[in-house]
């Protein structure tokens, strides 16, 4: 029969394994999710009032999908 406190420590190695693991999980996933907007750029519509990116674009002038006016990008 194992001892109380190797018991103890096998348990807590698992259970840091497991949390380990997960972090390792949710930091992959959201870097991931973060390369794809990188490239866009946010710009808002004064005529029509919509927010919408556009993918690609490094001029600071887009038009908007919506209604078609051109917009400058915006900037925080």
């Amino acid at each position: 029969m194992p001892d109380f406190t190797v018991a103890s420590v096998v348990y807590c190695v698992l259970l840091g394994c497991i949390f380990g693991a997960l972090w390792v999980y949710h930091e992959r996933r959201s870097h991931a999710g973060g390369e794809k907007s990188r490239g866009s750029t946010a710009f808002h519509c004064l005529k029509c009032d919509s927010v919408y990116a556009s993918h690609g674009v490094r001029v600071g002038v887009s038009s908007c999908p919506r209604c078609g006016r051109e917009n400058t990008r915006l900037r925080f």
